[in-house]
């Protein structure tokens, strides 16, 4: 009876599978807004030394949202290459051209 009820191998993958694309979907929405919030920081404060945590900060959240993509892409079943530069893609649209079209928008 046990066995019965214990969910295949199969199932388990399908579930971790539908998991991870609800997770690249957050890690990639929330990459764009901290893009854009980033962006609107750097945009509107003046000049100072304040730019310098701001963009170290941004930074690290931002590679941890490329790292986060990354895993969701190889749990779906991407190879680890295809995976990395698969999130390297949507890191560099999200963070350098939105972060940088922003920045182009408020000056």
């Amino acid at each position: 009876a046990l066995l019965e009820s214990t969910p295949s191998m199969e199932r388990i993958s399908e579930i971790m599978k539908a998991i991870a694309k609800i997770q690249l979907r957050n890690a990639v929405t929330v990459l764009a807004v901290w893009a854009g919030i980033w962006g609107l920081l750097s945009g509107l404060l003046p000049q100072g030394w304040w730019h310098l945590p701001i963009n170290l900060i941004g930074f690290l959240v931002s590679l941890t949202g490329a790292v986060s993509i990354r895993g969701s892409l190889q749990t779906i079943g991407n190879p680890g290459w295809l995976a990395f530069g698969i999130a390297l893609v949507i890191w560099f649209v999200l963070v350098v051209i939105l972060r940088s079209l922003i920045l182009e928008l408020l000056s």
